[in-house]
């Protein structure tokens, strides 16, 4: 998160997940929107944001929905999403979801990986929508972002812009 921020420093959001396990996000105000990856169910890892979207909705970049496009499917989150949106956002109304047609995941294992991806992307102002991302090298890409500590090598090396663009609601 720490080099996510160096890329993005007027987005909200970006905090520890760990420490947010256990006293929740910390409020925010950003007016570029904020950019979270959370937990979800103890063993799946999606982004949330809102910042491709004016503030208007938040966005649920998810590589392991398994939605059916070919079926009228709504997919169901726990209601600790909704909570740290709200804890994020302290928005004045309710929030609307749309969850967003992101590349889907091939194996049960890499959802944190994708969810890095996700916010990396939002980071540096591209859509997670639009993009693809080459599964078997973002392992290796993600290291070395690390090593190099530049987070903007990651989504450069291991992803292309498609230009495909659909959601789902929630």
């Amino acid at each position: 998160m720490k080099l996510m921020r160096k890329i993005a420093p007027n987005f909200a959001g970006l905090a520890d997940v760990i420490l947010a396990k256990k006293d929740g996000f910390p409020p925010s105000l950003s007016i570029d929107g904020f950019v979270q990856i959370v937990n979800v169910r103890g063993n799946h890892w999606i982004t949330l944001s809102n910042a491709q979207n004016l503030r208007v909705e938040v966005s649920i970049y998810d590589s392991l929905h398994g939605v059916d496009k070919n079926k009228d499917t709504k997919i169901r989150y726990p209601i600790s999403v909704e909570q740290s949106v709200c804890q994020i956002m302290q928005p004045p109304k309710e929030v609307t979801f749309l969850v967003d047609d992101v590349q889907q995941q091939e194996g049960g294992n890499d959802c944190g990986l994708f969810a890095i991806a996700f916010a990396t992307l939002l980071c540096v102002g591209r859509d997670p929508a639009r993009e693809r991302f080459d599964q078997k090298i973002m392992r290796q890409e993600l290291l070395k972002s690390f090593e190099e500590e530049d987070m903007a090598l990651f989504v450069e090396k291991a992803c292309s812009t498609s230009k495909k663009r659909h959601g789902y609601s929630l």
